[in-house]
């Protein structure tokens, strides 16, 4: 059983992995750890326990992090037609 192009119904196909990041880079910029560590650094600076501004800081990333958190989309893997240079998704490869 070969795949074929869904296009020009080649079997000159290659499925390409894709490998989806699921973090940006906001979201590693303001990570929970990242401001948990800020917010203790600033609670020094304002003669506060460190303990407090940590938690704060924490708490701070937890929400933005829920706030902008991306839906996760199933990963799927992608195919290129070496005929008719077509790129589709392997759900539309047909058998035959």
């Amino acid at each position: 059983m070969s795949l074929k192009c869904p296009f020009c119904q080649s079997a000159e196909i290659v499925v390409i992995e894709m490998n989806q990041q699921s973090s940006t880079a906001l979201a590693q910029v303001v990570s929970p750890a990242t401001l948990g560590a800020l917010g203790a650094t600033v609670a020094k600076s304002f003669n506060l326990p460190p303990l407090v501004g940590g938690v704060a800081g924490t708490v701070i990333g937890g929400l933005i992090n829920a706030v902008t958190e991306q839906p996760t989309l199933p990963q799927q893997s992608l195919c290129y037609c070496q005929s008719c240079t077509q790129k589709f998704p392997s759900s539309l490869l047909h058998a035959g």
